[in-house]
């Protein structure tokens, strides 16, 4: 199958995708390259994501989609438990993203705080502008009728 442009197309894209997956989950440094590169490879054979690869490179290639099922998109490979869903995210990565949206959530809590805060004070300072004012408009007043 690698011999057509077609085969050539779906491995371009194979190991386009692992190699993306692999650096930027970042599991090339906790893993080394290779394991990390397998599991990608892994969790990648089967998905969703797979046959959505397949079918766009068949629109690319103008071709039909394959209707032998004896010539699958990839080789079998035993069935890996995270098939059915996109990339597994290893633990470190979770504690990592779970730290930075919990990092992320307090900043904005402060945030929503401080604005919360001037605006009130700001408040506090349009209603003094306008007491005071109102309060020399009435002294002005009193001036006016009360010359003395």
């Amino acid at each position: 199958m690698i011999h057509t442009s077609y085969g050539r197309s779906l491995l371009s894209a194979v190991l386009c995708i692992c190699y993306a997956q692999t650096f930027v989950d970042g599991s090339a440094r906790e893993l080394q390259f290779a394991p990390a590169f397998a599991a990608a490879l892994d969790a990648y054979v089967g998905s969703t994501t797979e046959a959505a690869v397949v079918a766009e490179i068949h629109k690319l290639m103008d071709s039909p989609a394959p209707t032998d099922p004896s010539l699958p998109a990839s080789p079998p490979l035993p069935e890996h438990k995270h098939t059915s869903t996109w990339f597994p995210q290893p633990a470190w990565l979770k504690k990592r993203d779970e730290k930075k949206r919990k990092e992320r959530e307090k900043r904005e809590r402060e945030e929503r705080k401080e604005r919360a805060e001037r605006a009130q004070q700001s408040l506090i300072d349009i209603i003094k502008g306008y007491r005071l004012r109102f309060h020399e408009e009435r002294k002005a007043q009193m001036e006016r009728t009360d010359p003395l």
